[in-house]
């Protein structure tokens, strides 16, 4: 492990002094790698969101350029699974499938919705 000097208020050193003595965290620097943890998970979620969200929506992600690479990936990958979907075989409407499932389930003694 490394070290790492950080400047901050009195008031902040005391508020995480505070926190090592109620026991919650064992020494000041477990304290901050907490808070750290917290922040790189918040920023990974945000991130997984923006991809989500350009996915969803089909518009670039401009401001992060390693973001928008990954959603061209993904993108990518998810057109190749939707070519080979519907190049797979006819499609069979719902109803059809529900009566074989209904019928497949009855002779089991099972009901299907």
């Amino acid at each position: 492990m490394t070290n790492l000097n950080v400047s901050m208020p009195e008031a902040m050193k005391e508020f995480i002094e505070a926190e090592v003595r109620t026991g919650s965290y064992s020494t000041p620097s477990e304290f901050v790698r907490d808070l750290v943890r917290d922040f790189q998970r918040r920023k990974a979620s945000e991130g997984e969101q923006r991809l989500i969200d350009a996915l969803l929506s089909g518009k670039p992600i401009a401001d992060d350029p390693v973001l928008e690479a990954i959603h061209q990936k993904l993108r990518a990958r998810v057109d190749q699974k939707l070519i080979a979907a519907l190049n797979s075989g006819p499609a069979v409407p719902g109803e059809d499938v529900m009566a074989r499932l209904r019928k497949k389930n009855q002779a089991r003694g099972q009901t299907v919705k």
